[in-house]
């Protein structure tokens, strides 16, 4: 198993390298399945490469895992990422408690039942309610809480976009 990891970590790598060679000042690691580990699994399958991978860019990196990684939040801390963007289902006002103010919180509107399906108004007022609850954060940017569907109606990130600007 670490031989296949070894050989992923280095083909990002390259992809990364590439990336920044193009012109990219920062980078998003996208890890779609460790919130399925714990975190000792996380740390031995995941943690300790996308580390080596961060530790390689000299850069700012963003790592953002799918799903509920609230029981990785330390772990992925550890890796040295600069961001953590972080999927609905993660109660951000409680990460933010366990998160160093050094490292950006980023996320986390529901990319389904807000952004997809949700009316513009409703948009509004999930945002509003996101943006609310992280006021007493300075290292927090709100964002969708992981890819948006093309089928996501531009006035709903319209209505995201607005809502964050208007934000006092």
């Amino acid at each position: 198993m670490h031989g296949l990891l070894r050989y992923c970590t280095e083909t990002c790598r390259r992809y990364l390298l590439a990336l920044k060679a193009a012109g990219a000042e920062i980078v998003l690691i996208g890890e779609p399945t460790a919130s399925i580990l714990s975190p000792a699994s996380y740390e031995e399958f995941s943690g300790r490469y996308t580390a080596e991978l961060i530790e390689s860019l000299n850069c700012p990196v963003i790592l953002h895992i799918c799903g509920d990684a609230s029981h990785l939040l330390e772990p992925m801390c550890d890796t040295g990422a600069q961001g953590l963007s972080l999927d609905s289902a993660v109660d951000l006002p409680e990460a933010a408690k366990r998160v160093p103010e050094d490292v950006v919180l980023i996320g986390n509107l529901d990319t389904v039942s807000v952004l997809l399906e949700g009316t513009p108004e409703y948009v509004r007022e999930s945002t509003g309610a996101l943006l609310e609850s992280m006021r007493p954060y300075r290292n927090y940017v709100v964002s969708s809480g992981c890819d948006l569907s093309y089928a996501t109606p531009t006035e709903n990130i319209v209505a995201m976009l607005e809502t964050v600007r208007e934000f006092r």
